[in-house]
């Protein structure tokens, strides 16, 4: 889980979720098991797309394997306009 908290709206998200996903790798999930969850486009505390996308690609560099990513909640989703769905899920696409 990247939002809900006050660096998940810049940069200062990608050191933690790359810290968060060390975490779950020190406890034994492998990258290949794990999901990345965002929020976007809501409030304060969730990302806009260009830091989700720069949070993904990072994470990616570091981490290959990395299982994917999703996003809370599609009411959001949709009030954007797919925002986040069209260009960071593009980015997975392509990664992948």
């Amino acid at each position: 889980m990247l939002y809900d908290y006050p660096e998940a709206h810049d940069e200062q998200l990608i050191p933690d979720a790359l810290k968060k996903i060390q975490i779950a790798l020190d406890g034994g999930v492998p990258t290949s098991k794990q999901i990345l969850g965002f929020m976007c486009n809501a409030y304060y505390n969730t990302s806009p797309v260009p830091v989700t996308a720069a949070v993904w690609q990072a994470a990616i560099e570091k981490h290959p394997d990395l299982r994917g990513a999703f996003i809370w909640e599609s009411k959001l989703e949709l009030a954007s306009d797919y925002e986040w769905t069209s260009e960071v899920g593009a980015k997975l696409i392509s990664a992948g």
